[in-house]
């Protein structure tokens, strides 16, 4: 190979990567919201760690992946946010972080849905979170069933619903 082909094959590889723009989530930047609605009580869990990968050609080829720390989780309420961390509930002793990671990203009409695998104690469920971008932030909101993860707040398990918004400011490498 001459060098002057070494040259150009060089320039388009590198043309051909950037052409894909990868994002990376800011981490210190996303905060994560609940509100446990039967109770009325909200709150905050941070420390979030990050693998995403957000593609800003084409999102539905990103991949979401993170966790949280249940150590970071806030209700305002310091006896009741102890409580949660106990074997009842999140059992912090048996796993310390949530994780999700995406398995699918699909275009709808006004955004995206997005389903993953979201692991709480152990254990991992198929759930579904509805995203939308404003700006350079990636907004996520979605509805789980604590009850599904043997987190049992309420007898009747239609009453454990905890709405779940987060917002993830992104950033390129």
């Amino acid at each position: 190979m001459s060098l002057a082909k070494f040259f150009l094959s060089v320039i388009f590889t590198l043309t051909l990567i950037s052409a894909v723009q990868k994002q990376s989530i800011d981490t210190e930047s996303s905060s994560i919201s609940f509100v446990f609605k039967e109770k009325d009580v909200d709150g905050t869990i941070g420390d979030i760690r990050s693998e995403s990968s957000i593609d800003s050609d084409d999102f539905t080829n990103s991949v979401l992946k993170g966790s949280v720390s249940l150590e970071s989780l806030k209700t305002g309420n310091f006896l009741r946010d102890w409580h949660l961390m106990s074997k009842k509930f999140f059992n912090r002793n048996k796993q310390d972080r949530i994780y999700f990671e995406s398995t699918e990203i699909k275009k709808e009409n006004e955004g995206y849905s997005i389903t993953g695998n979201l692991k709480i104690k152990g254990v991992s469920k198929s759930s579904t979170f509805k995203a939308k971008f404003h700006n350079d932030n990636l907004r996520l909101t979605g509805t789980i069933n604590i009850s599904d993860w043997d987190i049992i707040i309420e007898k009747e398990t239609s009453k454990n619903m905890v709405e779940i918004s987060m917002e993830f400011p992104f950033s390129r490498p």
